[in-house]
C-alpha cells in the first residue's frame, strides 16, 4: 500500500510540475514518461528525461531520479542500476552533498567493468567523480580521475565521451589559473571529432575557449567563440551551457567598454540559475553580476547581492566559491570609497586562498604518510623473510650457488644474442634511414621537375593562348567575337594564375603564415580592380610565424580563393576583411558585410563541399556562419598539428 502511495505521490508531483517546464525539450520528455507503456519503456523515458540534468531544477532531478532507482532495484539489472545511481548522485552535487555523492560514485564504479555493458554508466560516474574533487578544490584527485575517465573513453572508442574528459582537463588547467595549458586541451576536445552534433552537446567547450581567450584580453577571439557556444545551447536547451556562455558574454561587454549591454545576459543567467536551483553556479552567477554592479558605479547593489551570495555559499557549504564572493564584495566597497572594508575584504580573499593551499598541502602530507605506512609494512615482510633465509643459509648454500652459476650463465647467453639483435636492428635501421633519405632526395627532384615542366610547357601554352586571344580582340569585328575572344582571354589568365599558384607552393620545401598572407595579398590584389567598389582590409596578429606544409598550404589557399570569388560574385559586399592570427593555433578567417545566405540551403554548385574537403584534408576545423549582416568563413587549428 505505502509503495502505491509514494508511486501516486510521484504522478501528482510530476503532473504538477508538468505545467511550468523549463524547456519544450523538458515538456516533451515528460510526456514520454507519462505515455509510455510498460516499465522497460518507462525507465528509458526516465533516464532520458534525467540526462537533462543541467537543465533541471533541483528537486524535479532528485524526484525523478528516485522513481528511475526504485523501477532499477525492481529489475536488478547492474547497468540500469548504476545509471540510476548516476542520476541520484547528480542531484546530491546539485544539493552541494558532495560527500554523499562522492560515496555513491565510488561504490558503483568498483562494481562496472571497463567495457561492454554498464560501461557508459561507469564513464559518466567517473566524470561526476572528477567534477566532485574539482569542486571540493582537490585538484590532485580531478586529475587523477580524468585521466581514468579518458582512458575508459578511448579504451571504448567513444567520441564524445573522449571529448568530454579533454575538455575536463581543460576546466582543471583552467581553475587552477593555467590558461595557456588550458587552451591547449579545449582544441585537442574540440579536434577529437568533425561531426557537428558532437560539437553542439559539447558547446561549453566554446563557451570555455571564450573565457580563456577573455581573460587572456583577446576579446574578438572571445566574441567568436561565445557567439557559437550561445547558438549551440540554445539549439540543444541545455540551461546550464547558456548561462556559462551569458556570463561568459557579459564579461566581454564590459572588458570592452560596453557594461550597458551587459546587464540584460547577467540578469538571463542568474534567473535561469536560480529556476535550476544548483548553489555553487548560483553563487557564481552572483559575484559575477556584484562585480558588474561596481564597473557602472552602483556598489550598493553589488554590496547587498555580494552578502547574500555569501551567506548561500556558507549554508551550502561552497567554500570554492567564498574568494570569488568576497573579491566582488571588495570591488564594491573600493567603488563605494569605502576603502576600511575593501581592505578587509582583500584580507579574507588571501585567508581562504591560503586555506586552499593548505587544505591540498594537508592531503598531499597525508597521502605521503599513507605510502610510508604502507612501504614500513613491506620492509618488515622482507626483514622476516630475510631472517628465514639466514636461518636456513647452510642448507641452501650449495643449491643456491648452483643456480647463481645457471642464471649467470643464462644471462650471459642472452647479452650475447641481445647485443648482436641490437647491432642487426642498427644495420637495419642505418638502411631504412638512407633508404628514406633517398626517397625524399628523389621526391624533391621530381616535384621541381614538375614545376619546371609546368611553367616550361604549360606555363609557355597558357602565355600563347593569351597572346593569341589578345590579338584576336584587337582584330575581331563584331561584338559576339570579340565577346567571345574576352572570355578566353580571361579563361587563360585563370589558367596562368592557377598556374602560378601551383608552382609557387612546388618550388618551396617550407612555407610559414607571413609567406602565405603575403601571397593571399598579391591574389585578392590582382582581384581588385575587376571589383570596383569593394574594399579588403588585412588583420594580422602573427605572434609565432608557424610553417605549412606545402600540401596545406595549397589546400587553404585553395579555399581562401573560392571564399573571396563567392563573396564577390554572390554577396555584394562593401568590405572584406581578412584575419589572420598565428601563435599556439592557427586562425584564418574571411568576414564580409553582404547580403548573407542560409547555410542550411545551398544548392549553388560544389564550392561549399569542396572547402569543406580541403580543410579536413589539410586538417583544419572548418566553420561558416552568415546571416543578413554578412558572412563569415573560418579555418582553426592547434599548432600541435599545424604542419
Amino acid at each position: 500500500m505505502l509503495r502505491y502511495l509514494s508511486v501516486l505521490c510521484f504522478y501528482l508531483f510530476a503532473f504538477l510540475s508538468g505545467l511550468n517546464g523549463q524547456t519544450k525539450k523538458i515538456d516533451r520528455l515528460k510526456k514520454e514518461i507519462e505515455t509510455a507503456q510498460t516499465q522497460d519503456e518507462k525507465l528509458q523515458a526516465l533516464f532520458t528525461f534525467c540526462d537533462e540534468k543541467q537543465s533541471l531544477n533541483t528537486d524535479t532531478l532528485c524526484l525523478y531520479a528516485s522513481a528511475a532507482k526504485e523501477i532499477s532495484l525492481h529489475q536488478n539489472k547492474l547497468s540500469n542500476l548504476a545509471l540510476a545511481d548516476y542520476y541520484v548522485a547528480s542531484c546530491l552535487v546539485k544539493k552541494s552533498l558532495l560527500d554523499s555523492a562522492l560515496k555513491i560514485c565510488e561504490t558503483t564504479i568498483r562494481k562496472l567493468p571497463n567495457k561492454g555493458e554498464g560501461v557508459t554508466a561507469l564513464m559518466k560516474l567517473m566524470a561526476l567523480e572528477a567534477q566532485i574533487f574539482i569542486r571540493s578544490d582537490k585538484f590532485d584527485k580531478g586529475l587523477e580521475k580524468i585521466y581514468k575517465f579518458l582512458h575508459t573513453a578511448e579504451e571504448n572508442n567513444d567520441t564524445l565521451m573522449r571529448m568530454a574528459a579533454l575538455n575536463g582537463m581543460g576546466w582543471l588547467n583552467m581553475e587552477m589559473n593555467k590558461p595557456s595549458e588550458a587552451l591547449k586541451w579545449f582544441f585537442t576536445a574540440l579536434n577529437a571529432s568533425d561531426n557537428k552534433i558532437h560539437h553542439e552537446k559539447n558547446s561549453n567547450i566554446y563557451s570555455n575557449i571564450a573565457a580563456i581567450y577573455k581573460q587572456l584580453h583577446k576579446n574578438d577571439s572571445a566574441a567568436y567563440f561565445i557567439k557559437i557556444a550561445i547558438a549551440f545551447s540554445r539549439k540543444t536547451e541545455n540551461l546550464f551551457f547558456l548561462t556559462n556562455s551569458l556570463n561568459i558574454l557579459a564579461d566581454i561587454y564590459i572588458n570592452t567598454k560596453r557594461p550597458a549591454l551587459a546587464e540584460a545576459p547577467l540578469n538571463e543567467a542568474l534567473k535561469i540559475r536560480k529556476e535550476i536551483g544548483d548553489p555553487f553556479y548560483i553563487v557564481s552567477d552572483m559575484s559575477e553580476l556584484a562585480i558588474y554592479y561596481a564597473s557602472i558605479s552602483q556598489p550598493q547593489k553589488g554590496i547587498a547581492l555580494s552578502l547574500q551570495g555569501i551567506e548561500i555559499a556558507n549554508k551550502y557549504h561552497v567554500s570554492s566559491k567564498l574568494s570569488y564572493l568576497y573579491h566582488a564584495l571588495g570591488e564594491n566597497y573600493k567603488a563605494a570609497g569605502n576603502y576600511i572594508k575593501y581592505s578587509k575584504a582583500l584580507e579574507r580573499v588571501m585567508e581562504l586562498q591560503d586555506s586552499m593551499h593548505a587544505a591540498n598541502s594537508v592531503e598531499a602530507k597525508a597521502e605521503m604518510d599513507t605510502r610510508y605506512d604502507l612501504s614500513k609494512k613491506e620492509n618488515l615482510i622482507i626483514l622476516q623473510k630475510l631472517d628465514i633465509t639466514n636461518k636456513n643459509f647452510l642448507f641452501y648454500g650449495s643449491l643456491l650457488l648452483l643456480f647463481v652459476t645457471l642464471l649467470m650463465t643464462g644471462i650471459l647467453f642472452r647479452s650475447y644474442k641481445k647485443s648482436q639483435q641490437i647491432k642487426l636492428l642498427k644495420m637495419q635501421t642505418e638502411e631504412k634511414q638512407l633508404s628514406a633519405r633517398a626517397v625524399i632526395t628523389a621526391e624533391e627532384r621530381e616535384r621541381k621537375r614538375i614545376s619546371r615542366d609546368l611553367h616550361d610547357n604549360i606555363g609557355a601554352y597558357a602565355t600563347a593562348l593569351i597572346e593569341n586571344t589578345d590579338q584576336l580582340k584587337r582584330h575581331a569585328t563584331g561584338n559576339g567575337v570579340q565577346q567571345s575572344a574576352a572570355n578566353v582571354s580571361e579563361n587563360a589568365k585563370d589558367i596562368m594564375g592557377s598556374l602560378q599558384e601551383a608552382i609557387w607552393v612546388l618550388n618551396n620545401d617550407v612555407i610559414t603564415i607571413t609567406d602565405f598572407i603575403d601571397r593571399l595579398k598579391l591574389y585578392s590584389k590582382k582581384m581588385l580592380p575587376a571589383s570596383p567598389g569593394i574594399q579588403i582590409r588585412y588583420k594580422e596578429q602573427i605572434e609565432k610565424d608557424n610553417v605549412l606544409s606545402p600540401a596545406a598550404a595549397l589546400h587553404l589557399f585553395r579555399i581562401m580563393q573560392e571564399g573571396l570569388q563567392n563573396i564577390i560574385k554572390h554577396a555584394k559586399p562593401q568590405n572584406i576583411i581578412v584575419r589572420v592570427e598565428s601563435n599556439e593555433t592557427i586562425l584564418i578567417s574571411i568576414k564580409d558585410d553582404g547580403k548573407g545566405f542560409d547555410t542550411c540551403n545551398v544548392t549553388d554548385g560544389n564550392g561549399l563541399l569542396n572547402m569543406q574537403y580541403r580543410a579536413k584534408e589539410a586538417g583544419y576545423v572548418f566553420n561558416i556562419y552568415s546571416d543578413n549582416t554578412g558572412t563569415e568563413i573560418t579555418l582553426q587549428k592547434n599548432h600541435a598539428f599545424a604542419v
